[in-house]
């Protein structure tokens, strides 16, 4: 049942009132710069509370509110941003930019921030309740060209960076407020090392890409695009996807490149980006997956200001071959994934049913189904050396089997393989995040 705050003599449409929370502590914190600061946190705290609305709240420790730019914005992104997509699949992307809440100082307090979302608990459908990031990003007010919270490491609070991704920390809910703790930090108290570039705009900033092994160019294959999506574009979740695609072009001194034009972007900035290729002819930013990124992992750029306008970057190499990492999707094979339990194993969690989570997949689950004392499912694989999955309860790896010490799966497709299976102790997926399998292929 969501929480209902009743006042006399209001309107019935909306209820708005102060509610009083939160500790009374003095806590040492420790900035990026190895400073110490004492922050005592006021209690009790009146927190602006709404009806059918979450009041988010935490105490701001480094920077101090008076310390910090007036272009700089406090946001929080988190498991109340996901959704039911068109099909009915619960939608895990965490939203960003502006779709995010901007927190404001609270009236009379040193170091109090709040900011209200939906209370949408009661209808939550995910399997990350209360979780949340709290990061810096551009103020609605400022000159930056995109503005909100940016999906940038540097710019989570310490507190939240020390959440291995996926991990995020949990609030406290209190009625209805929800205190933005962590494990370490029961006050709420986070710090900020990094602080966003003052926006300083570089205009018709272009970006030069080239796939080289050695001394080999290589192009896109026919079937695929190439993708620029990082935290300065909503990643490969939100936005234009037009304004994500890396146009080819021929260059008279490196051969075949890839460019793709910012039309503004803050000098001094930092963007972390992946390359990754999509399917040729797609043209929703839903349709572009993760399944086949030319990037290991994510990669930073510095914009600086000495760079000026309309300036075109040397090309950046990676190096491989994007028709192996994505090999003709027409020459895929039918393989059987087969999850099977040990001689001593227990019972899968009730109501979860495994699924596989792959690169061939995109990296979206993809339901096996119950075949005798076995679940299994087939699937299309390209064939492809290093293919990587785990067996999981969902898109967001709630539940797991994976290798040793967490680490993907990893196989070599061939034309002639015919089935893979993990066998692993049926009790631990539902128990534990992560169990451990054993890997056969055939």
């Amino acid at each position: 049942m969501k929480n209902r705050l009743l006042l006399t003599a209001v309107s019935a449409l909306m209820v708005l009132g102060l509610a009083a929370c939160g500790p009374t502590t003095t806590t040492t914190t420790t900035t990026g710069g190895g400073n110490t600061t004492d922050t005592t946190s006021a209690a009790p705290v009146d927190v602006p509370t709404e009806d059918g609305k979450i009041t988010l709240a935490f105490r701001l420790g480094a920077p101090t509110a008076a310390e910090l730019p007036e272009y700089v914005g406090i946001f929080a992104s988190g498991f109340w941003t996901e959704h039911a997509d068109e099909s009915g699949t619960w939608n895990t992307t965490w939203a960003t930019g502006l779709d995010c809440p901007e927190f404001k100082l609270l009236e009379g307090s040193e170091n109090v921030y709040y900011a209200m979302v939906d209370d949408n608990l009661a209808d939550y459908e995910g399997a990350q309740t209360g979780q949340y990031s709290l990061l810096l990003g551009y103020a609605s007010t400022s000159s930056a060209p995109s503005k909100g919270l940016v999906w940038n490491d540097a710019y989570k609070s310490n507190e939240c960076l020390s959440y291995a991704y996926p991990a995020n920390p949990e609030w406290t809910l209190d009625g209805k407020i929800a205190w933005l703790t962590t494990t370490d930090n029961p006050d709420a108290i986070h710090n900020f090392a990094t602080l966003p570039p003052e926006p300083i705009l570089l205009k018709n900033y272009t970006m030069t890409f080239q796939f080289k092994v050695e001394d080999t160019v290589y192009e896109v294959p026919s079937w695929a695009d190439a993708y620029l999506v990082g935290s300065l574009n909503g990643w490969a979740d939100t936005g234009d996807l037009a304004e994500k695609k890396l146009t080819k072009v021929v260059d008279e001194k490196e051969g075949v490149v890839y460019r793709i034009t910012i039309e503004s972007v803050v000098a001094g900035s930092s963007m972390d980006y992946q390359v990754i290729l999509g399917a040729a002819g797609i043209t929703e930013t839903g349709e572009l997956d993760w399944g086949h990124p030319m990037t290991d992992g994510n990669q930073s750029y510095t914009f600086y200001e000495i760079d000026g306008d309309n300036y075109t970057t040397d090309p950046i190499v990676i190096a491989k071959d994007p028709s192996v990492v994505w090999p003709d999707p027409s020459k895929n094979v039918n393989v059987d994934f087969i999850f099977t339990n040990t001689e001593d194993g227990g019972e899968i969690g009730e109501g979860l049913v495994p699924g596989i989570t792959g690169s061939f997949t995109g990296w979206s689950y993809t339901a096996m189904t119950l075949d005798g004392e076995d679940w299994k499912v087939t699937l299309s694989v390209p064939i492809s050396e290093g293919l990587q999955f785990g067996v999981t309860s969902d898109s967001a790896w709630t539940f797991a089997i994976a290798g040793e010490g967490g680490a993907n799966f990893s196989f070599d497709c061939t034309a002639d393989t015919k089935t893979v299976t993990v066998t692993a102790n049926f009790g631990d997926f539902g128990t534990i995040a992560k169990g451990v399998g054993v890997l056969t292929v055939a």
